[in-house]
């Protein structure tokens, strides 16, 4: 199976001057605050949000970078879903600076700013509301790989496991691997087939891999992730682990 082994990178100078700049904003913002707490409190949640969101983009490469377990195991038959209280927390990043443009006076354009980051917080919520959000996982079966959507699931063999890649995208780490033979990836239910050769198509076009998956959205590290997709598309016989075991089917287990 050919497959990147590249490691991806340190924190850049980019990484670092954006959560210095956003930190020196959160302090001017501090000190404007203390004379009229309407004022700051714009600058300070709005690049709070940005330094938290750098800070955490740096902590994640640093981290990366000491991760060097070349076996990864995961639970068989068990659905690994994509988290809700990320998804809230996303909710909340996005939507907070979004609210506070409403306390103080502020143009026309910056309200209407102020609106679409609401209204992308609010649709966020109501995907977690209405379960869209949980109902997408993740799942190491004996035959090959499962993911599931809201409405259908598809299982890619081990063996059509191809390109398997750790990345960035927007600052976000993803997985992604090609398949060797779309027309032999299973898919339930058979109707669904049209949306996922439409959704591989898509990955591949835009992504570069069939298949992406970021990481975080189900709660783990891409980097154990990439590890254990490599473990069994590279070793058939760490595969028979994989068989569900009838206490791992009472929950879900985070990737060890």
């Amino acid at each position: 199976m050919k497959q990147d082994t590249e490691l991806p990178p340190r924190p850049g100078f980019r990484d670092w001057a954006f959560f210095a700049i956003s930190m020196t904003f959160v302090v001017m913002g501090s000190v404007i605050a203390w004379k009229s707490w309407r004022q700051g409190i714009v600058p300070i949640v709005f690049f709070g949000v940005c330094a938290l969101t750098s800070g955490h983009n740096i902590h994640r490469k640093l981290r990366r970078r000491r991760f060097t377990a070349t076996t990864v195991l995961a639970p068989g038959g068990v659905k690994l879903q994509a988290s809700n209280a990320r998804m809230l927390l996303l909710a909340g990043l996005v939507g907070a600076p979004g609210l506070t443009v409403f306390f103080v006076e502020a143009p026309v354009m910056i309200r209407v700013c102020g609106w679409i980051m609401v209204g992308a917080a609010a649709s966020l919520l109501f995907l977690v509301l209405t379960g869209r959000v949980s109902r997408r996982f993740i799942r190491f079966d004996p035959l090959g790989f499962t993911l599931g959507a809201a409405k259908f699931e598809y299982t890619v063999p081990w063996d059509l496991v191809a390109d398997l890649a750790e990345f960035e995208l927007h600052s976000n780490s993803c997985v992604g691997f090609n398949v060797l033979q779309p027309e032999s990836v299973l898919v339930v239910p058979e109707s669904a087939r049209p949306r996922v050769s439409k959704l591989l198509g898509k990955n591949a076009a835009y992504m570069g891999r069939d298949v992406v998956i970021m990481a975080a959205h189900f709660a783990i590290s891409a980097e154990a992730l990439v590890s254990a997709l490599r473990t069994y598309a590279e070793n058939p016989q760490a595969r028979a682990g994989l068989v569900p075991l009838p206490a791992l089917e009472m929950g879900t287990l985070p990737i060890s």
